[in-house]
């Protein structure tokens, strides 16, 4: 209830003022990283992407399942465009160029795991929201379900999908927090609504992760993983959220 509340949110706050990293100590990771990138980024962008970034959250473990059902939902109908290509001219399907805009290290927000890398799930939403209001995605969309009948949603039915996502994780999130230069990349503590996509850093449904590809690095190099096989039978989230599972598989190569 409200007094478990209150207890997770003062180890979250505890938490974030024990490992909040200076500004000097930012100033430099920004400094080291456009050093590789060329002096395009800026302290929003390392906030989003440096994965050594600090967090915390405190979440109702009792309402995961929500965030599955909804979570899987979604992904059954992302599925419904695999080999889709948004114009006949393009090299690849509409599905691999999601995967590398939510799902590849140095998308945000993304952390080393020990087996696979790992996203948050608001970011993911956010993400997807980006790409599912945009007119050219809707007027697809909308080509392939009005006038090809090849999918069975609309492009605002997906849209709320994608909010049922959000609500859920917002739901299940009691608080969370996460280290970022000058501004947190997200801070639920004091419980802000706006996502890293408006005009603040703070979201209430982020804080939450799921796996994607197996984790690689050769020669210091991040370099593409696999499908993590034991994710549908070792792991209750993935044994469960049977949509997910099948991205990953269409995704990333098995071993």
């Amino acid at each position: 209830g409200e007094k478990i509340a209150t207890v997770g949110n003062d180890i979250v706050k505890s938490y974030k003022n024990s490992t909040t990293l200076s500004s000097a100590e930012w100033s430099n990771i920004l400094k080291e990283y456009n050093a590789l990138y060329g002096n395009t980024l800026t302290a929003k962008d390392i906030s989003l992407l440096y994965p050594g970034a600090c967090g915390l959250t405190f979440a109702n473990l009792s309402k995961l399942d929500n965030i599955m059902n909804a979570f899987n939902s979604l992904s059954g109908k992302l599925l419904e465009l695999k080999d889709k290509k948004v114009s006949e001219n393009d090299e690849t399907t509409f599905l691999e160029d999601l995967r590398d805009y939510i799902v590849r290290p140095g998308d945000p927000i993304y952390y080393q795991g020990s087996f696979t890398w790992l996203y948050d799930m608001g970011a993911i939403m956010d993400g997807l929201n980006s790409v599912f209001t945009s007119k050219t995605i809707k007027d697809w969309l909308t080509d392939l379900n009005v006038m090809k009948h090849e999918i069975s949603y609309s492009a605002l039915q997906l849209q709320f999908d994608i909010g049922d996502v959000i609500e859920a994780l917002a739901d299940a999130i009691t608080s969370s927090w996460r280290d970022g230069y000058q501004k947190a990349s997200y801070d639920t503590t004091v419980r802000w609504s706006e996502a890293w996509t408006g005009n603040s850093l703070y979201s209430n449904y982020y804080g939450l992760n799921v796996c994607g590809e197996t984790i690689k690095i050769d020669a210091n190099q991040i370099v593409a993983g696999n499908y993590p096989d034991f994710y549908a039978t070792d792991l209750n989230f993935g044994a469960d959220c049977s949509n997910w599972d099948a991205l990953l598989k269409l995704w990333f190569p098995e071993e």
